[in-house]
């Protein structure tokens, strides 16, 4: 949810300053929160996607490339995937 901040507080911002600004700058602001909120696309789409998984799961953002992690049902084998593996509180995770 964290990832859709910007898009929301910019659009809110932006359809307020359309209500107080001049008419010459109507046009710029209203272009402004256009490619804010395509540019936030993928975003929303990523957190849909995730919205819909059953599991909980837990998403590390490198920026070009995301990893995620959720958790496994193992029983008494340690499943590890992406060369690490983590013991929180008492659930496997990979």
């Amino acid at each position: 949810m964290v990832g859709l901040a910007p898009l929301v507080l910019l659009t809110i911002l932006g359809w307020a300053a359309l209500l107080i600004t001049p008419v010459p700058w109507i046009l710029p602001i209203l272009l402004f929160v256009i490619l804010n909120f395509a540019g936030a696309v993928g975003d929303m789409y990523t957190v849909i996607w995730l919205l819909r998984k059953r599991e909980r799961v837990f998403v590390r953002d490198f920026g070009n490339r995301m990893c995620i992690y959720g958790l496994i049902e193992a029983q008494g084998i340690i499943q590890q995937a992406g060369g690490n593996e983590n013991k929180i509180s008492g659930q496997d995770y990979f």
